[in-house]
């Protein structure tokens, strides 16, 4: 009926934004709607719901990293199709491969350690892109892009690593 003494719901008001007098008159049912409406409608100040491994903004990002991966080893000479260019792909691809398959698993250690996979295998991209840029291969705009791109990833991967570790009592390190 109200959320006196109903801690549940009344997280659940203060969450929305609905908290104060008028969270004391709606009942269970009026919140799922309120819910389900901000939900619907993209309500900016209800962050979104993460669902699937698809909701992660880090995953997101990965799969635009491999995107331009793929883009950028078109270009590059057939020589480095089968070594520079394969390696990059690989790299790239574990990325949102590693964050998937991670939020897939049961067991939070298991997450955060895909984790820490996808962010070597960034760290492996941002090496393989700096050789290619070395050899002039690909060009300093290119470069600075994929820099760019990988600069927005790395913060979303550790982040997200953070919060998992936090949500379930582990240390960070884990």
């Amino acid at each position: 009926m109200v959320f006196r003494g109903d801690a549940f719901w009344a997280g659940l008001c203060n969450r929305i934004g609905i908290a104060g007098s008028s969270c004391c008159e709606l009942t269970r049912v009026d919140t799922l709607c309120v819910l389900s409406e901000s939900l619907l409608v993209g309500d900016s100040a209800m962050p979104k719901p993460i669902l699937t491994f698809r909701d992660l903004d880090a995953w997101e990002t990965g799969m635009e990293t491999v995107l331009a991966v793929y883009g950028i080893t078109r270009l590059l000479p057939p020589t480095e199709r089968y070594v520079l260019s394969a390696q990059m792909r690989r790299a790239a691809l574990s990325i949102p491969a590693n964050i998937a398959e991670g939020h897939c698993r049961r067991s939070p250690r298991a997450y955060i350690n895909h984790l820490k996979i996808a962010l070597g295998s960034q760290a492996e991209l941002e090496t393989a892109m700096e050789v290619a840029g070395r050899l002039g291969l690909v060009d300093a705009a290119t470069l600075a892009r994929m820099t760019e791109l990988g600069n927005r990833l790395r913060p979303l991967l550790h982040g997200l690593r953070r919060s998992v570790a936090r949500r379930h009592g582990l240390s960070d390190s884990e």
